[in-house]
């Protein structure tokens, strides 16, 4: 080596030894050191450089952190967004982080929102139970509907549909099962108590009240009243079904000719003006059948065997 050329420090030696550049011989003739003690030399060295790798490693994520904890914060106030879903509910931010609680928070306040309304999300029938059903298009139902009104362009029920209140259809109703509605238990108009049997199509009172008994009221004050109520007298047919099929009060001849108004009429050759008809209610009179009808008495007059029945 010429006396012009740098000696080499202790440490690139021992490098030069590690990366084969030097053999430990040649390592320890420089240094003054044996083979043996080069080696564990080299050792120390290669700890105490990779003990300086990860300081520098740590010291340089600890920047990056705090970098990007600056950065995340800008981007933050740079894209706050307006609240635009509705109350628990939170908006996230675009290009923002999302935390786990924050997620699970709406996913739960949607799910309380939907079990109070249908019921259990883990299986079973749902039931609305709400007091009305708004539908902007079609409703499909394919089991039971219940509820206080319905307001829909079309429902469609394959099951059955109750509605205790009002029901407006603005296109159609197509129902494959029965539609129920009830009857009243209360006069449309006026109030008061009224009992009504449900036929399918109609309702009809079930039995005469004191307005309307016998010799109290005549066909012209029977359709009258029957109109101010919110009803209507009844059609022959229909008193006469509900007779057969028992579901009015019946009399046995030995309880008194009993007979009801209905709204048909023909002339009446017994008496002025023209005659009302009016529907057998006795079960056993001789000479007629229950539900055979008759317009024989004069619709302005009263009559003892004659009340009257109202229908919706």
């Amino acid at each position: 080596m010429s006396s012009g050329a740098m000696t080499p420090s202790r440490d690139e030696v021992l490098g030069a030894a590690a990366d084969g550049r030097a053999t430990l011989d040649e390592a320890g003739l420089l240094l003054g050191l044996s083979p043996a003690e080069v080696q564990r030399a080299v050792e120390v060295l290669a700890r105490l450089q990779a003990a300086r790798r990860r300081r520098r490693l740590r010291a340089a994520g600890a920047l990056t952190l705090v970098l990007t904890v600056g950065a995340l914060g800008r981007a933050w106030a740079q894209s706050s967004c307006p609240q635009t879903l509705p109350f628990p509910l939170l908006t996230f931010c675009v290009d923002t982080p999302a935390r786990a609680d924050q997620v699970n928070a709406n996913f739960g306040a949607l799910a309380q929102a939907l079990t109070s309304k249908l019921g259990p999300l883990d299986g079973g029938a749902w039931a609305f139970a709400g007091t009305s059903l708004n539908v902007t298009g079609a409703a499909t139902v394919g089991s039971a509907l219940s509820a206080a009104s319905v307001t829909a362009a079309s429902v469609t029920a394959s099951g059955t549909a109750t509605v205790g209140g009002n029901a407006t259809v603005g296109g159609s109703l197509s129902v494959t099962g029965p539609l129920q509605s009830g009857c009243p238990t209360a006069f449309p108009v006026g109030g008061g108590n009224v009992n009504m049997v449900d036929l399918g199509a109609t309702c009809i009172m079930r039995e005469h009240n004191a307005d309307t008994a016998r010799n109290v009221k005549s066909w012209t004050a029977t359709n009258e009243y029957c109109v101010q109520k919110g009803l209507r007298l009844c059609h022959p047919a229909e008193v006469s079904a509900a007779v057969r099929l028992g579901l009015i009060r019946t009399y046995l001849w030995s309880e008194g000719d009993y007979w009801a108004w209905v709204d048909q009429t023909a002339s009446d050759s017994n008496a002025a003006g023209f005659g009302g008809c009016h529907v057998n209610l006795n079960t056993n009179q001789p000479g007629f059948q229950p539900g055979d009808i008759n317009c024989a008495i004069d619709a302005y007059a009263t009559n003892g065997s004659i009340a009257g029945l109202c229908c919706l």
